[in-house]
């Protein structure tokens, strides 16, 4: 995080695992160290946003997890399929999701999060303006979470340079050492 100044430095890093939960680590400037996020924690905000460290997870299906079609309706200028899916494993973040995945990109535009406990509607992501496609890669580029029950809502967006060039890139070589907790908690 480059700004503002309260979570200057921070960083985040998460490792996608196969057939089980992600591994996410954070690095805290004013500690000066490296925490390991647990998965009793995934339901807590990331930086104190809408989102969930729960909700940053690329989704590994689970054999206990249930999908149905629901319909397919248009979302803005999206032809989407409307899908309903639940887990019955016990650490599943919400009681269901409701999602309108686009027929072109199979991307979420539109995500209702139902509460584990209540059933109740908890959140709505929504993809705003146009899905973009950089480097072959479709891309959103704009992302509003809105709390409900809180009546807030955080927006994700992929900032563009003055030549209204997206910071994003794609295919691109990395040293792995960037993907260790060594770098996350200096940088180098």
């Amino acid at each position: 995080f480059k700004s503002p100044a309260s979570v200057k430095g921070t960083r985040f890093l998460q490792i996608q695992r196969e057939g089980r939960d992600d591994d996410q680590w954070i690095y805290l400037p004013a500690l000066g160290r490296v925490r390991r996020i647990a998965s009793s924690e995934g339901n807590s905000s990331f930086m104190g946003s809408d989102f969930t460290y729960d909700d940053m997870q690329i989704e590994n299906d689970d054999s206990n997890s249930k999908h149905v079609l629901l319909r397919e309706e248009k979302v803005g200028d999206y032809e989407c399929y409307v899908l309903e899916s639940s887990s019955a494993a016990e650490d599943a973040s919400y009681s269901k999701l409701i999602s309108w995945i686009t027929k072109d990109h199979f991307i979420p535009v539109k995500v209702e999060f139902y509460n584990k406990k209540s059933g109740k509607l908890e959140k709505i992501m929504t993809v705003e303006g146009k899905i973009e496609q950089i480097n072959g890669i479709y891309t959103v580029m704009t992302t509003r979470m809105k709390n409900i029950e809180d009546d807030h809502q955080t927006v994700l967006e992929i900032m563009r340079n003055k030549n209204g060039i997206p910071y994003i890139e794609f295919n691109k070589k990395v040293n792995p050492a960037r993907f260790t907790q060594h770098y996350l908690q200096t940088g180098k």
